[in-house]
């Protein structure tokens, strides 16, 4: 069953007509766009039984590099780690550092993000105990000063997102006038 299921996967992104086209520089230029890595050739062929032969695998690989081309940016590394995505080292030494540089700000946004969320969690958690009006005074003010230490961690994260947010922008920005030129 689970046997299925992975090989049902290696073409999940690929309608029937393009499974069975066996268009290897389609599949493989897809692959690179989607920043998977090279084993997904042999992958793809099982699933889709299609042919792996040198050829094809030339042809994949040369679409995937195409694929690759797209994927291995600042601008698409800061979305996948913003997104929580994984990078598997694909991208060339020539674009790795870019994409990393991307990464490594779309990840702390990420962490921030998911940091904030904690922080409300807690917060509406705290809020509950107070709801208690048998809580003792000690306890209560207790609790008031975690929902403010709470109330401060938070406006703390917003502003670092802030930040992070206008960094990530401008890599946008220059990364897109960089296409234009």
């Amino acid at each position: 069953m689970i046997g299925l299921a992975l090989a049902l996967s290696g073409c999940a992104t690929y309608t029937t007509d393009e499974c069975a086209s066996g268009d290897w520089n389609k599949i493989g230029m897809q692959d690179g766009r989607d920043g998977q890595t090279a084993d997904r050739f042999n992958r793809h062929g099982k699933a889709c039984t299609l042919d792996r032969s040198e050829k094809s695998r030339a042809l994949y690989m040369a679409g995937r590099n195409k694929g690759l081309a797209l994927y291995c940016t600042a601008e698409r590394g800061y979305r996948e780690a913003a997104l929580g995505q994984k990078y598997y080292g694909v991208c060339p030494p020539e674009t790795a550092r870019l994409f990393s540089t991307g990464f490594q700000l779309g990840g702390r946004i990420h962490q921030v993000e998911t940091q904030i969320s904690a922080a409300n969690d807690a917060y509406f958690e705290v809020s509950k105990k107070l709801e208690n009006s048998a809580l003792p005074e000690a306890q209560r003010s207790a609790v008031q000063r975690e929902q403010a230490r709470l109330q401060s961690e938070e406006t703390r994260l917003r502003e670092e997102l802030a930040q992070l947010t206008e960094q990530a922008d401008a890599m946008v920005r220059a990364s897109r006038s960089k296409k234009k030129e």
